[in-house]
C-alpha cells in the first residue's frame, strides 16, 4: 500500500510543479527561470518541515514522493547549462546552479527548524 501512496504523491507533485511553473512564469516572465527556483526552494522547505513534524515511514515516503516530483533537479541543471551556452551569461548559469543547490539545502534546514 505504501508504493501506491508514493505513486499518487509523485503524480501530484509533478502535476503541481507543472501548474505552479506555468502560473509563476506567466506572472513573472523573463529569461531567468524563477518558477523552477521557487519550486525547488518551496519543495525543499516542505520536505524539511514534514520530516520534522512526522518521521513515520508512510509520511516520509509520501512527502519524499511529492517533493521529489515537485522539485526538479534535472530542470535546474538543464536551465543552468542553457545559460552557460551564452558567453554573456556564462557565470550567471554557474551562479544559478550553485545558488539553487545551496539555497535548497538551506530551505530544507529552515523547514526542519520550523517543523520542530
Amino acid at each position: 500500500m505504501t508504493w501506491l501512496l508514493l505513486l499518487v504523491a509523485s503524480g501530484l507533485g509533478a502535476t503541481t510543479r507543472f501548474a505552479f511553473e506555468r502560473r509563476w512564469n506567466h506572472k513573472m516572465p523573463g529569461s531567468f527561470p524563477t518558477g523552477t527556483l521557487v519550486a525547488n526552494l518551496l519543495g525543499s522547505f516542505i520536505l524539511g518541515f514534514v520530516l520534522a513534524v512526522d518521521f513515520s515511514t508512510t509520511v516520509t515516503q509520501t512527502a519524499a514522493g511529492f517533493c521529489a516530483a515537485f522539485t526538479t533537479f534535472g530542470g535546474f541543471i538543464g536551465q543552468g547549462y542553457a545559460m552557460q551556452s551564452d558567453e554573456a551569461s556564462k557565470y550567471r548559469g554557474y551562479l544559478y546552479v550553485a545558488g539553487t543547490a545551496v539555497m535548497s539545502i538551506a530551505a530544507a534546514f529552515l523547514g526542519f527548524w520550523f517543523g520542530r
